[in-house]
């Protein structure tokens, strides 16, 4: 069997094998790439539309988005304002706004404040709802004005016609006024006349009342001067009467012992007496302390004072408040006291002013402490000199009348010098009653003597005062 040899490749064919397959392989690749670089060019033009679509919607959007911020920024800054600034300029306006909105008396009255407010729309709400409730402040307002309004119209109307009522009684009361004033005219004359005849009547009263006054003057001088005289006569028919027939001594009730020392321890302060409850003695009082062996003074100086303490049933017990040294307290000494009595009270009748501290100045007006020490004592206080009347405590007469000089009130001068004279009155009547009635009368160092009350040793018993004098 025949085998086919295989044929021997030469060089030109092998080159040209290989240049075909490039050719090939070179043409399929430039094909490859022109379809690749159609395909990429349709995408790029895909893209680029979308992105071109992309940006025409993003330009859209914005013209749109700026036509909305100019929008706002029209509402935020009105109709005028500037529909394109920059936002500093912005904010510049909206801080200006909030201050002058929340600098707003207002505002500031509502409890808003920049702290508790600090957007814009929570601040448009509640200026809002504040506006609201001024809106409804402002109807009711409204409606209480219609309402005060129709009230005014109802008072105008009403106080028209009280006008018209006042205008129409003034025009009568004129009239009356009118006739009045031409009868008072018509009057005048007749009362002119009236009033003449009534002077010369009151100058004749006058001079009449002021005869009689200077009468009357005269006679109650003349009388003053026969009273004086009388007492005067009384007196020395008093003295005379003394010269011829012996007098019972007027103090003799006074220099009468009522009671004695039953005990005195030697040494001690305290002494006991004779009398006691059953005497109707009481704490408090005062007795003087004679010597047994000789009689009761007139002045009513003893040698002791003492001051009952402790009262027992038939005897008391006194506390030493004055004793003479060289004049012991002895058992049987006197004690007396002139208020007491215990068988009866004395009736007493007080006048006068009187120094109890013998500083020279008048401390007990019109004798007040005097009838107060009265009464402790057991003792009666009457207002006027009677039969019945025991003792007379007569102090210094009251003072002068003062001179009224400019410048003082002279209303309380005159009532002031009113009360003196009365107290002057009361008090020469007083001792002109007790000498005419022989009352004894006591001065106030013995009245004090008496009653065991301390008088200073360096004070000299008063005098008693002249009859019927004045303090002119």
């Amino acid at each position: 069997m025949a085998v086919a040899r295989p044929q021997q490749k030469t060089p030109e064919s092998t080159g040209l094998k290989a240049a075909l397959i490039t050719f090939v392989v070179l043409t399929l690749a430039s094909i490859g790439f022109t379809i690749y670089l159609y395909t990429q060019q349709e995408e790029l033009k895909d893209t680029a539309k979308r992105a071109q679509e992309t940006a025409q919607r993003a330009n859209q959007q914005q013209r749109e988005a700026q036509q909305e911020i100019a929008g706002m920024v029209g509402q935020i800054l009105g109709a005028g304002g500037n529909q394109n600034p920059d936002s500093a300029k912005l904010e510049q306006e909206i801080r200006q706004a909030r201050a002058s909105i929340f600098a707003d008396p207002i505002v500031q009255s509502s409890g808003l404040t920049p702290e508790t407010t600090l957007g814009l729309v929570p601040l448009l709400n509640s200026l809002y709802q504040l506006f609201s409730t001024q809106t409804s402040e402002l109807a009711d307002l409204k409606v209480q004005f219609q309402q005060q309004s129709g009230q005014m119209t109802v008072l105008n109307e009403s106080a028209t016609r009280k006008q018209k009522e006042f205008d129409s009684r003034i025009e009568q009361l004129s009239e009356q006024y009118e006739q009045m004033q031409a009868t008072s005219t018509a009057n005048r004359a007749a009362w002119e006349t009236e009033v003449d005849k009534l002077k010369e009547q009151l100058s004749a009263a006058t001079t009449r009342i002021n005869r009689l006054t200077a009468e009357k003057q005269q006679a109650l001088a003349e009388g003053q001067a026969r009273l004086e005289q009388a007492g005067e006569d009384i007196r020395t028919l008093r003295q005379r009467m003394a010269s011829l027939e012996p007098v019972a001594d007027e103090f003799a009730s006074l220099r009468k012992a009522d009671g004695t020392i039953v005990q005195a321890p030697a040494g001690e302060d305290f002494v006991y007496i004779s009398l006691g409850r059953k005497d109707g003695l009481k704490p408090g009082l005062t007795f003087e302390v004679y010597s047994k062996y000789q009689p009761i003074p007139a002045d009513g100086r003893g040698k002791a004072s003492i001051k009952v303490s402790h009262v027992f049933e038939n005897t008391a017990e006194g506390r030493i408040t004055r004793r003479t040294p060289a004049d012991p307290i002895l058992r049987g000494d006197l004690v007396a006291n002139p208020v007491f009595d215990r068988n009866r009270r004395y009736n007493f009748v007080v006048a006068g002013d009187f120094d109890l501290t013998f500083d020279g100045v008048v401390d007990d007006p019109d004798g007040r402490t005097i009838r107060q020490l009265i009464v402790e004592s057991g003792g009666n206080v009457v207002d006027h000199v009677s039969p019945a009347t025991d003792f007379v405590v007569l102090g210094q007469e009251p003072p002068a009348p003062e001179e009224i000089r400019p410048g003082v009130d002279e209303e309380a001068v005159t009532k002031r010098n009113q009360q003196r004279t009365k107290a002057i009155e009361v008090y020469n009547q007083v001792y002109s009653e007790a000498t005419i009635t022989s009352v004894p009368i006591l001065t106030r160092t013995q009245f004090l003597s008496f009653l065991g009350l301390e008088v200073p040793k360096h004070v000299e018993p008063d005098k008693h005062p002249s009859p019927l004098f004045t303090n002119r």
